[in-house]
Order: structure tokens, then C-alpha cells, then sequence
């Protein structure tokens, strides 16, 4: 009724959100509806669609269902196409696939074999018979690790690069500049980008720098011949070329170079009782030996950390990647295998902002089970009874973490009444997970982001 008690008006029954998703009001009544890639339930809730249920997603290997879509993937050893295709991976034409001597490619994978000595060992990659030195013992390289760079080029505004901290890549080999495209730079060394302490490796195959927009190509197309050797800072007057040669690049992907050197250039970032390790599992694919740089805006292009709480201006070191590896808590060793062949581990490095020593950690589902039985979670479960199965971690030295769409206010009941409070916007820890948490009562289940900010990561 209006005001005069005679004449009946609608009521807006939207304004009580009585929807999950889109809410429209008609006369005397409302209708709710979904958003693409859901389906209406019982009249207010909306439910995903799982697209792979009908003809596999329309894909033509694997069909992965997320939440409000699906995207299709291939098997290992093939990669889409720019029809949406899936073709097979010649893993021979990258350094003969990491093999010793003889690479062979076939459908979805390749097999190594030995053509001028000896036969294959049981790792299928190295052959008997090689009396050669190691490049390890000619570098005098210790630990197995990718030798360190020798020659820096700062990139700033001129290379599209916009950061509160220069961004430095630096390579094994001299810098050049492409002689049809001057504004195309490249290097044919083991390529870094260095952040305060920390070097990580980028490529081992060398890097190709464009501006305007920025981007870096992990592998290099062009020859000497096609460029113009480029002023770049030289470490140290003791620091000289390493040519580059198979036999070299052998030696790193047989005994995980990249992974281990990638692995110790994040110790600086990380609290002490949390560490990467190599285990002595199956050797990474060639083709996942190496990082991209990217700004957070473009972070969507690796489905695999698109859930993390990334800045939007920031640039990031990324690795993505599918091997066992180990996560150390504690000085305790928790090997995480290799999940699904189309599943893969992410790991995001902030190196664009002063607030360095950001680091995302990312778990596909098949490797969340095994995340969930590090100690600090075991101990959550054991004394509050909280389980806690995180598909992703964050830590930052100075709150580099920004809470996503915080509230300026949030209110809590305290058992006695509400309590209001002003939620932090940046934190130094985050955890991103599905909970259970049990009661003689009741069983409460869910997905949540956690942040917070704690006087002091080390001891958490």
C-alpha cells in the first residue's frame, strides 16, 4: 500500500539480494538468473555447468572444468595450436630433447638413443662410454648449478618496463641488437634476472627482449650474424663467455640445473622454515625449463596462478611446471609428486616492487592432498580441529601482499555481541584453501582467502 492506504505498489523484492547472481524485478514478483557457464537450481541458486560432460567440452584431448566455464588442454607432449588443435611437441628440436646423443621423436614424446657409443642407461637419457669433462668440473660449478651471469642490461622505461626497482636481466654471453629491428635485443647465453640477492634463471637457451609492449621470448631464433654486438655492464673483469654447446646442456638438464638453481635463488624471499628442494624423481621436461616475466594485468594467461592475490601493475618472475619436487617445513621433507600430466605447480615472484621477497606458491588439485600434510597444517587439524586444504600460500617480508576487495569495516561476533574493526589491506601472509572445520555440533565447509598480517613471518 501507498501512503494513502489505497492503492497497492510493487515491492522491489531484488533490494534483499534474494538471488545468487543477477536479480530482475518484475510487477508483483522477481526472476533470478544466472551468469554464463551456470544453470538456475531451485529458482534462487545458481550452479556451475560442467561443459565437459557433453562431448568432452567440444575439446579434442582433455576438457577442464572450472568454476563458471572450461578450457581444454592436451596431453603431455602435444600443445595447442592457434585453431585450438592439438599437435604433437618435436621435443628433439630443443636441444635434442636433453638427450646425450640420438633423439627420435614420435607421438607425444621421443626416445633418446646412443649412435656413435656405448648403449642408453636406465635413466634413458645419457649414454655409456662418455669419458668427456663435465661442464661442472670445467666451470668449476658447485652443486650442479647454472653458472652465474656475466653480462647486465638494465631495462627501464625505454624497454617498456615501468618498476619501482630497476629490473636487471643478465646472461652468460654478450647482448646484441637485431640489425633489421634495432628495438629487438637478445642473447644466446643462460639468462637471469637479478633482484637484490636473488639471481633466477629465466632461460637456458638464451632470451629475446621486445619493447612496446614488453616482452621476453625464452628461446632465440636469431643468429651472431643477424646482429650488432651491444654495450652491457660486465659483472667482473674475471667473468667470460660460456659457449654454449649440447654437451653442456646435457649435463644441466640430467642433473636439474635449472630447477635447483631456480629453487636457491628464492631462499633470500622465503621464511626460513619454508624451502624448495629438487627430489630425486623423474627429470623435468626441456620445455618447462624456464621462467616468463609478466605484469600482474596478464597473469590470466597461466591458468595454473590465476587464483593467487597478484598486484595489477607488478611484474612477476613465473614458473610453471609439472615434477616431483620437495617443499621442506621445518627441516622436515614433504615430496610433492607430479599431479595429472595436464596439471601443473605455479610458483610468482614479485620483482618490479620495493616491497621484494613476494612469493606465491600455487598447487593444482592433484597436489593439494600432499600440500595439506605439511606440519603446520597437521597441527591445525590436530588442536582446533581445522583442516585446511590450501591450493595456494603467499609470503612477503613487507606486506606486499594487497587483500583482495577488503571492507573498511567488518564485524565479528564475539559470543557476547558484535565487534567492528578495521581489516588490514596488506598483508605478509596469505593462505588460499578449502576448510572443513568440525564441532560436537556441526560441520562447517567452505572455500576462503586468508590474510594476514603477523608481527613477524619468521616465527609463524
Amino acid at each position: 500500500m501507498d501512503s494513502t492506504g489505497k492503492t497497492c505498489i510493487d515491492i522491489d523484492e531484488c533490494l534483499q539480494n534474494p538471488c545468487d547472481h543477477e536479480c530482475t524485478n518484475t510487477f508483483g514478483s522477481y526472476k533470478c538468473t544466472c551468469n554464463s557457464g551456470y544453470k538456475l537450481a531451485n529458482l534462487h541458486t545458481c550452479n556451475d555447468i560442467n561443459e565437459c560432460l557433453v562431448n568432452n567440452g567440444g575439446c579434442q584431448q582433455q576438457c577442464i572444468n572450472n568454476e563458471g566455464s572450461y578450457k581444454c588442454e592436451c596431453y603431455q607432449g602435444y600443445e595447442l595450436n592457434t585453431s585450438g588443435v592439438c599437435v604433437d611437441i618435436n621435443e628433439c628440436l630443443m636441444y635434442r630433447g636433453g638427450c646425450e646423443d640420438g633423439c627420435t621423436n614420435t607421438p607425444g614424446s621421443f626416445i633418446c638413443d646412443c649412435t656413435t657409443t656405448g648403449y642408453l642407461r636406465d635413466d634413458k637419457r645419457s649414454c655409456t662410454g662418455d669419458e668427456r669433462e663435465k661442464v661442472f668440473d670445467s666451470y668449476r660449478l658447485p652443486r650442479q648449478m647454472l653458472p652465474e651471469p656475466c653480462y647486465d642490461l638494465t631495462l627501464g622505461a625505454s624497454f617498456g618496463v615501468y618498476c619501482e626497482l630497476d629490473v636487471i636481466i643478465s646472461s652468460t654471453s654478450r647482448w646484441l641488437r637485431l640489425g633489421d629491428d634495432p628495438s629487438i635485443i637478445y642473447t644466446h647465453g643462460i639468462s637471469f634476472v637479478k633482484i637484490r640477492n636473488s639471481v633466477i634463471p629465466i632461460s637456458m637457451q638464451g632470451v629475446v627482449i621486445m619493447n612496446e609492449p614488453f616482452k621476453i621470448i625464452p628461446i632465440v631464433q636469431y643468429t651472431i650474424e643477424d646482429g650488432v654486438f651491444i654495450q652491457s655492464t660486465k659483472t667482473s673483469s674475471d667473468c667470460d663467455d660460456l659457449n654454449i654447446t649440447k654437451s653442456y646442456i646435457f649435463d644441466f638438464v640430467h642433473a636439474d640445473s635449472f630447477l635447483q638453481t631456480y629453487f636457491d635463488s628464492l631462499t633470500d624471499q622465503l621464511p626460513f622454515w619454508l624451502r624448495f628442494a629438487t627430489s630425486n624423481g623423474p627429470i623435468m621436461s626441456i620445455r618447462d625449463m624456464k621462467t616468463d616475466l609478466v605484469y600482474g594485468y596478464n597473469i590470466s594467461l597461466f591458468p595454473e596462478c590465476s587464483e593467487a592475490p597478484i598486484t595489477r601493475n607488478n611484474l612477476y618472475s613465473v614458473m610453471v611446471f609439472n615434477t616431483d619436487f620437495v617443499v621442506r617445513n621445518y627441516f622436515i621433507n614433504n615430496l610433492l609428486k607430479s599431479p595429472e600430466r595436464y596439471e601443473k605447480y605455479c610458483i610468482i615472484a614479485d620483482i618490479c616492487s620495493v616491497s621484494l621477497g613476494t612469493i606465491f606458491f600455487m598447487a593444482p588439485e592433484g597436489g593439494r592432498e600432499q600440500l595439506s600434510k605439511i606440519k603446520i597444517f597437521e597441527t591445525l587439524k590436530d588442536s582446533l580441529k581445522l583442516q585446511l586444504k590450501p591450493y595456494g600460500l603467499g609470503f612477503s617480508n613487507l606486506n606486499g601482499i594487497q587483500v583482495q576487495n577488503p571492507e573498511q569495516t567488518t564485524a565479528v561476533w564475539s559470543g557476547d555481541g558484535n565487534i567492528t574493526y578495521s581489516p588490514p589491506t596488506s598483508a605478509n601472509l596469505w593462505i588460499g584453501c578449502d576448510m572443513e572445520k568440525e564441532d560436537n555440533f556441526f560441520i562447517v565447509k567452505g572455500n576462503t582467502d586468508i590474510f594476514l598480517d603477523v608481527q613477524d613471518l619468521e616465527m609463524v
